[in-house]
């Protein structure tokens, strides 16, 4: 980093930081031409990268990351990999969804089940019908069972917590 800005021939991880978050915005907003690797060294590519980025922007095309750039593209990259906050619908209360209970709720259960059901043997995909029916109550239990969890097939706050703690973070892993 010279005076404050990234240029040609600056290395690092800060180098290797900006050129993850060019190739997001590559992938976000369809880019023409080469883009950087991860290498930790602002070479040509790196440079053409950011004069697209800037040119995008209607800015004028230095090639170099100043500090509006830089602050752009930071804020760019949070807003595309943010990890969405858990979903905790009960705030803190003591509630429980049972059998036959129609609701939305239900169906952000069969949602979140259905997208946990890989991690778990004993239930297929549940149908998304917003009603706590056997098939979505067994799915709950055997969610329980393996989270050691009293096994009655309602889903309180402390099943509903740990689902939607499991359900984020195959979301993060997936890179959703």
């Amino acid at each position: 980093m010279t005076g404050g800005y990234y240029d040609h021939g600056d290395q690092g991880q800060r180098v290797r930081i900006l050129q993850r978050m060019l190739r997001a915005a590559a992938d976000r907003e369809s880019w023409e031409g080469e883009i950087p690797r991860e290498t930790g060294r602002y070479d040509d590519v790196t440079r053409g990268a950011v004069r697209q980025f800037q040119r995008r922007r209607g800015w004028p095309e230095t090639g170099i990351v100043d500090r509006r750039t830089w602050e752009e593209m930071s804020r760019l990259y949070r807003e595309w990999t943010a990890v969405p906050e858990p979903i905790r619908p009960f705030g803190g209360r003591e509630r429980r969804i049972r059998a036959r209970e129609r609701s939305d709720l239900v169906m952000i259960l069969q949602m979140m089940l259905n997208e946990l059901r890989i991690r778990y043997d004993g239930y297929g995909h549940i149908p998304l019908s917003g009603i706590y029916d056997d098939t979505t109550q067994n799915a709950v239990r055997t969610f329980q069972r393996v989270n050691l969890l009293p096994m009655d097939g309602e889903t309180d706050v402390h099943t509903w917590n740990r689902m939607a703690q499991q359900y984020n973070d195959v979301l993060r892993d997936n890179g959703q």
